[in-house]
């Protein structure tokens, strides 16, 4: 029997943002099955910062925004099968920290 891991996901992350970030992924029998779209102020081990993100599929080169998802969690599905997923995070308290990261 395989074991739950999670791994960080090396990738692109873009924005104005005042936060630490960081999209780790979930994976079950070495296949992606969660991804967690993480904040936290100032640095690593700062204070987790509640978020809100946008997921967004990609496919044949069309972003598509993926409706009634706006948690920090998203659970791979057969619809994402090919596609890139993207994440757009903002804090939901401004006065926390401000800006918008891109993955």
């Amino acid at each position: 029997m395989f074991a739950n891991k999670q791994k960080t996901i090396p990738l692109k992350i873009s924005g104005d943002y005042t936060f630490n970030f960081k999209l780790t992924a979930k994976s079950e029998n070495g296949r992606v099955s969660m991804l967690y779209a993480d904040a936290n102020s100032g640095n690593e081990n700062g204070m987790p910062l509640p978020v809100r993100c946008k997921w967004f599929r990609v496919k044949a080169q069309r972003t598509y925004q993926i409706p009634e998802i706006s948690s920090n969690v998203y659970q791979i599905n057969a619809e994402d099968i090919g596609c890139i997923i993207k994440v757009e995070t903002t804090p939901i308290d401004p006065e926390e920290a401000n800006g918008t990261a891109y993955a």
